[in-house]
């Protein structure tokens, strides 16, 4: 059903949240599943690669806060 039915293949992604597993489906485009699920560009830019860091250390540090 997504964007009127063109889609025809889909990522499946899982994520263990509170002690559940939650699964999430999305199109599959022509770019790579690390964007799609997670906003991850492989890029070697050393900014993208410092933001993205940056956002996982501030993550982790709140989940073990």
């Amino acid at each position: 059903e997504h964007h009127g039915g063109r889609a025809e293949s889909y990522n499946l992604f899982f994520y263990h949240l509170g002690g559940r597993t939650i699964a999430k489906a999305l199109p599959r485009w022509v770019v790579s599943p690390y964007f799609v699920g997670y906003r991850l560009a492989q890029v070697n830019a050393e900014t993208t690669l410092d933001v993205d860091a940056e956002r996982l250390r501030a993550h982790l540090e709140a989940l073990t806060s």
